[in-house]
Order: C-alpha cells, then sequence, then structure tokens
C-alpha cells in the first residue's frame, strides 16, 4: 500500500483495529497475515460491509 501511496495516513495499527472489529478479513499465512487491498481499499471508499 506504501509503494502505491507513500503518503498515506493509513497505519498499520488502523488495519489491525478494522479486523479486529471484523470490518476487514485477514487469513493467516505461515507466519504473516494477509488482507485483501481490494476489499481495504472499498472499505476506505465507504463501502462497509
Amino acid at each position: 500500500m506504501r509503494e502505491s501511496d507513500p503518503e498515506s495516513v493509513i497505519t498499520y495499527a488502523l488495519i489491525i483495529g478494522l479486523i479486529k472489529q471484523k470490518k476487514i478479513t485477514a487469513m493467516k499465512y505461515g507466519n504473516a497475515w494477509l488482507v485483501n487491498l481490494d476489499e481495504l481499499y472499498f472499505y476506505f471508499r465507504g463501502n462497509k460491509k
């Protein structure tokens, strides 16, 4: 996400909060958590689940 918009104000903590509130989904893959960027952008455009 930072590659496409280096001045983004969206932080790691904000994304974690959205996952905990079940506003966006995340999948565990090995030791990493994956978030679908399309879903994240969809959320921030105002199209909430």
